[in-house]
């Protein structure tokens, strides 16, 4: 199966098909040498002086992880990375050509960094309702790890991509330190994940090097992995 998936690739073209078929692509080749070296350089830096103010916010009750929050204002590498033209065309690939930026955060996952339950970055999308009926969920009682087993079969109405998902690999990203975690294709489930771990479903993790962008439909189930080495990840 993993022959067939998607791999780092220049080719827009390429990564659009991937976009369609499995729901995320790698696009490398976008960043110099010199602009990965600052962006490590001061994440990092950015990453030691919260936590001496004490501003360390944990990813998802992980300890061993950390977010660092609105990148765009500190730094202006991070602020171009947004409006990267490959990256622009590839968002507007999957949403069309108005959108909005809601986040744009970092997260160093440190030697230690445990699997987290599987999840999509749309889990906030209420589900299809017939006009007829009240909604199952309202929207403010939404969570992120809610499941449910399948209420349908392949010809269920499912919402559309509403949010697209860019995580710049500012390190390498690898099986040994927790590249992110993907279900290839479960952006046409039309449901949340089981958030079991270990997993109740096969992933894949997303490999390539630094510079590199792993962007994926938010209806995509994928989770942050296990961090196995002595040095941090950093997206």
């Amino acid at each position: 199966m993993k022959s067939s998936l998607p791999q780092p690739t220049t080719d827009s073209a390429q990564a659009k098909g991937d976009m369609d078929k499995h729901g995320y692509c790698i696009l490398t080749g976008l960043l110099d040498a010199a602009e990965i070296a600052e962006m490590q350089s001061s994440v990092a830096q950015l990453g030691a002086q919260e936590d001496a103010r004490g501003l360390h916010d944990q990813a998802q009750g992980e300890t061993d992880n950390q977010y660092i929050y609105m990148m765009i204002n500190k730094g202006r590498v991070f602020l171009d990375l947004v409006r990267h033209p490959a990256i622009l065309d590839m968002v507007g690939h999957v949403l069309g050509p108005e959108y909005l930026l809601s986040a744009s955060d970092a997260i160093l996952c440190r030697p230690g960094g445990k699997e987290m339950p599987l999840h999509s970055d749309q889990w906030w999308l209420p589900d299809p309702t017939p006009r007829n009926q009240r909604p199952e969920r309202r929207a403010s009682k939404m969570r992120r790890f809610t499941h449910r087993a399948d209420s349908g079969g392949g010809d269920k109405p499912i919402n559309p991509a509403a949010a697209c998902s860019v995580m710049w690999m500012v390190t390498d990203f690898s099986e040994e330190n927790g590249a992110t975690r993907l279900a290839p294709g479960s952006h046409l489930a039309g449901e949340q994940p089981d958030p079991a771990v270990p997993y109740r479903v096969e992933t894949i993790a997303g490999i390539g090097s630094a510079g590199a962008a792993l962007i994926f439909d938010s209806r995509l189930w994928h989770a942050t992995g296990a961090n196995r080495t002595d040095a941090a990840r950093i997206g």
